[in-house]
């Protein structure tokens, strides 16, 4: 009698067992694949960064990031479907959008600064011409 009944629902336990295996690998949006990801990166142990930064470069990379970060939104983590997917593309497109307003206005202030320095010289850095 145990065996048949094992038999007869063994498929529904492979199933609660691999449902967080198959949505790793579809890279789902799940809890389990979020504390599984978080776990790989833990345990990582390349460096993520692309290169040192030199001490003179710093008070620019530093300025353009308190620039960045200004506007920088914090969104909820939820895990209620279909919600959850509605809110994700959304703020997805929000982001992008956002990210080219904030470039674009980042680039176009650093153009200004830049034609202000090539039309006026060693003047615009408190130096005299004569």
């Amino acid at each position: 009698m145990t065996k048949a009944l094992f038999f007869k629902y063994s498929s529904s336990q492979n199933y609660y067992y691999t449902k967080d295996i198959n949505d790793i690998m579809a890279d789902a949006r799940t809890p389990a694949v979020i504390k599984y990801k978080d776990f790989t990166t833990l345990d990582e142990e390349d460096e993520f960064l692309k290169r040192y930064y030199k001490f003179n470069e710093y008070d620019y990379k530093i300025g353009l990031l308190v620039e960045y970060y200004k506007y920088h939104k914090d969104i909820a983590r939820m895990f209620m479907l279909p919600t959850t997917d509605t809110l994700h593309t959304y703020h997805d497109k929000r982001r992008k959008l956002e990210y080219i307003r904030i470039t674009s206005m980042l680039k176009s202030t650093e153009n200004k600064k830049l034609k202000y320095h090539k039309e006026f010289g060693n003047n615009a850095k408190g130096g005299n011409k004569i």
